[in-house]
């Protein structure tokens, strides 16, 4: 049993416990402290990404391509611990980050879609 004096300490107990989070396995474990630590760097990503600099965009992709890795199902993951992962990764609130940085006004590079067009038509965006 546990005694609780103040109705605020009731209401700080119970927000606390709805952000406990059952980690079973160690598989579980680092994928929450591979999240938390996603969520930290993406977020400190976000004004070097805005400036454009380079190697904050390998950075970023280099993280995306670990948790996409924990996401996947494959001979390491099965769909359940796939389920498990994306829970962990949702209750820890990894897709603001990425929203954030998705809702960034990048400059385009068009170098890419110019190589695969015609040389005649290097005015003209197909996507715009």
């Amino acid at each position: 049993a546990l005694m609780i004096r103040h109705m605020a300490q009731r209401t700080r107990m119970a927000d606390d416990l709805a952000q406990v989070q059952l980690l079973v396995f160690s598989a579980q474990v680092e994928v929450y402290h591979d999240t938390v630590a996603a969520v930290k760097k993406l977020t400190g990503l976000k004004k070097h990404l805005f400036n454009d600099r380079p190697e904050a965009y390998t950075e970023a992709g280099e993280l995306l391509a670990t948790l996409t890795r924990y996401i996947t199902v494959s001979a390491e993951n099965n769909s359940s611990l796939v389920k498990e992962n994306q829970r962990i990764m949702l209750n820890r609130e990894l897709d603001e980050p990425i929203l954030n940085i998705l809702r960034l006004n990048l400059e385009r590079d068009r170098t890419r879609r110019l190589l695969a067009t015609d040389p005649s038509d290097k005015d003209t965006d197909p996507a715009v």
